[in-house]
């Protein structure tokens, strides 16, 4: 372990990505998100890709995103580079980097049905 992953915190990091283009899969945009992360030695302890989503505005050109759930350790340090990092990837539209405090819990995606009852609502 790292001297610096010794005062490593908890963090809960919300990302939009967009969705994997041409022969692009999302296992590819999963591992160069991992290496971004690896490279400001921030250890990935749980992600989960939520589902694909119709933006309520576009962003740039995109009007799908795919969000993505992940818990991370990392050293309080290495959380303004990382979050510079993930902001210059042109496939991370948005990105939400939260101090946990306590133990983590992993929220589970939203129910479809819940999403298409506030669409429904709001249009």
């Amino acid at each position: 372990m790292s001297r610096s992953m010794d005062s490593a915190r908890d963090y809960e990091v919300m990302l939009l990505v967009s969705p994997p283009a041409g022969k692009e899969t999302w296992d590819d945009v999963r591992k160069r998100l991992g290496e971004t992360f690896q490279h400001h030695e921030a250890e990935i302890v749980k992600d989960a890709k939520w589902a694909d989503r119709r933006l309520a505005y576009p962003i740039g050109k995109h009007r799908k995103g795919i969000y993505h759930l992940m818990h991370v350790r990392a050293a309080p340090a290495r959380i303004a580079p990382l979050r510079r990092d993930l902001q210059l990837q042109e496939s991370v539209l948005r990105e939400l980097i939260l101090a946990r405090s306590g133990a983590p819990t992993f929220s589970e995606a939203p129910r479809d049905d819940a999403v298409s009852d506030y669409e429904a609502d709001a249009g």
